[in-house]
């Protein structure tokens, strides 16, 4: 049950991922996740120590921390909705295999449960001698995994959400008071996707293999704490015990 979707967001030269999966996120919600987490790493990235760019020296975990509640945050209503971190899960799932050494790791959004599309970002950078130049990249797909853009996924939940609407106010259940309202939400909701549409680049094939097909090391991904304990473990697998 739910409206499941997930959220992956790559940054400090592709050394860092992080990725989660929200049971309750579709429509105007993963819309206003997509532009506040847009927004803000855009204003972040003019920083010189950016907590998403190579050159700072805490990026590892501020980094982590600041996304993964701006994902399973929603700004513009107030609301949070506790997702599930698919690092972490895929690492408790190494973690089973009593044989393996495990180093590193890998994300594929066909393996995972979803009827409302996910969403994807890449921060990455140029260096021009000692400036480092950002570039925000981002893609959503629907929930038959096919990229469409921004505009497109909110107006097919648009035209869906204001039929309903129609719906209930002929049968009483509803105002005309409500319809309007709902019809101004979602033309709020249309501008924010289209503004998305012309800031940032998208994510085309070969960044998308690239992204979805790279080895990540846990090391660079998980908590000090699980670090440790990964440590202990392959030594041990290494020597057979």
């Amino acid at each position: 049950m739910g409206q499941r979707s997930q959220i992956y967001i790559r940054y400090n030269e592709g050394k860092n991922i992080v990725a989660y999966h929200l049971q309750w996120n579709w429509g105007e919600h993963m819309i206003n996740r997509a532009y506040q987490l847009l927004e803000y790493i855009n204003k972040n990235t003019k920083f010189t120590y950016s907590d998403f760019l190579s050159k700072s020296e805490w990026q590892k975990w501020n980094g982590k921390e600041i996304l993964s509640v701006l994902i399973q945050m929603n700004l513009e209503i107030g609301s949070y909705v506790g997702g599930h971190d698919l690092v972490e899960e895929q690492y408790e799932w190494d973690l089973s295999d009593k044989k393996m050494v495990i180093d590193t790791f890998k994300i594929n959004p066909n393996n995972q449960d979803n009827n409302d599309g996910f969403l994807v970002i890449d921060i990455t950078e140029i260096k021009k001698k000692d400036k480092i130049i950002p570039k925000i990249y981002a893609s959503i797909w629907n929930g038959n995994y096919e990229k469409v853009s921004f505009e497109e996924y909110a107006k097919d939940y648009k035209i869906c959400d204001l039929d309903y609407s129609k719906q209930m106010v002929s049968e009483g259940r509803f105002t005309e008071k409500d319809y309007k309202k709902e019809e101004k939400k979602w033309n709020k909701i249309i501008k924010k996707a289209q503004k998305l549409d012309k800031k940032y680049k998208t994510i085309d094939d070969k960044r998308y293999t690239e992204i979805f097909e790279a080895e990540y090391k846990y090391e660079n991904n998980l908590s000090d704490k699980d670090i440790c304990y990964l440590n202990i473990l392959n030594e041990r697998r290494k020597k057979g015990v």
